[in-house]
This record gives structure tokens, sequence and C-alpha cells, in this order.
């Protein structure tokens, strides 16, 4: 079903879904401890900054298929979706985590898996970062 549609454009709706996600989430702020700062930042901030990095993909897909160097479209899938369960691991799964009330083995199993979906993540990147060095280097097939 997904091979019907064009990167670009899951991309771009995927952002605006998550931007939506977040902008309704049960939540007003999203609370950050970082080193011995505390960050309040409120949600629909958090939905903005998952819209850009969306948008800018399928943007980057959008153009090189304009100047006729378009992206492999298996890898292309591969990174979607692959980046965006990840992404939605990360956006959605605080509304079932309920991290204040686990205990400390929950805690471990948790950080386990978003360490695990960090590196996946980092790995669609990588996969795109290629895509995209196939589609520079490779040479235009000749129609006759």
């Amino acid at each position: 079903m997904i091979s019907k549609f064009r990167i670009d454009l899951l991309f771009v709706l995927t952002g605006f879904l998550l931007f939506l996600i977040e902008y309704f989430s049960y939540s007003s702020s999203l609370d950050v401890a970082l080193h011995d700062t505390y960050f309040v930042v409120d949600r629909f901030y958090v939905g903005f900054m998952l819209f850009i990095p969306f948008s800018f993909l399928g943007l980057c897909y959008y153009v090189f298929e304009r100047i006729n160097k378009p992206l492999k479209r298996s890898l292309g899938v591969i990174h979607y979706l692959i980046t965006a369960i990840t992404v939605l691991f990360f956006a959605i799964g605080p509304l079932f985590w309920g991290v204040e009330r686990q205990r400390s083995s929950q805690l471990t199993l948790l950080g386990i898996a978003v360490m695990i979906s960090t590196i996946l993540f980092l790995v669609a990147q990588a996969v795109f970062f290629i895509n995209i060095l196939l589609s520079i280097f490779r040479k235009p097939s000749s129609a006759n």
C-alpha cells in the first residue's frame, strides 16, 4: 500500500500528523531536565520541531525528483518507515509510559527501548545519505 504514495508527500503528511498529535496531547508542556537546568517547553513547539525535519526530508525527496535524479524508491520506503516509526515512538510513547509511576527495572527496559529506537533512527538517516549518494553518482540511463 505504501508503494502507491509519493515518499515526499508521506514525509510531509507524517510531519503534519506528528504536529497535530503533539498539539492535542494530554499535557500542555514537556518538562526536560538537562544538566542543572530545567526546561519547560510547550507542546505546540515540540510538534512544530517534529514537523520541520519531516518537511525538510519531504522537500529533499521532491527536489531530487524535480532535478531528474530521483532517489531509489526502495531505500526511500525503508528510510520513511524506520524514521516514522522511531519518531512516533518518541512522540506518542510518553502518553502510554507513565514514567513517574514505574519502578527502576521498568525504567531500565524503557532506556533500552529508547536506545534501540535512537540507533534505528540513525541507521535510517544513514540509509537516506546512501540514497542521496547513489542518486548523485548514478549514470543516467539512455532511453532509446
